[in-house]
């Protein structure tokens, strides 16, 4: 039986300490951005993981999906959400 979220068990993260995954434990400033890219690096399912990143964004907050570290603050937000669903869409038309 196929799930909607069959595609997390092929996740790089999956079975992972979720911690790893936390933006409060990512380096600052110059540096978050190539560690998030980092963690999900060959990762198969980064397209999934962004439309299920756009498609909850209220749960997102501080936590890397698909390659970007979404902060918990406002500050930031937008541009990573326009990343996410710019992941997103070319999984759409891929599809």
């Amino acid at each position: 039986m196929n799930t909607p979220y069959a595609w997390r068990k092929d996740a790089k993260c999956f079975g992972q300490d979720i911690a790893l995954y936390e933006t409060a434990n990512l380096p600052g400033a110059q540096a978050r951005r190539p560690a998030a890219r980092a963690r999900c690096a060959g990762c198969r399912v980064i397209p999934d993981c962004a439309q299920d990143a756009f498609d909850h964004w209220q749960h997102t907050r501080g936590h890397i999906r698909a390659g970007y570290a979404i902060p918990n603050s406002e500050t930031g937000r937008t541009e990573a959400r326009k990343a996410i669903a710019s992941i997103a869409e070319r999984r759409a038309v891929s599809a």
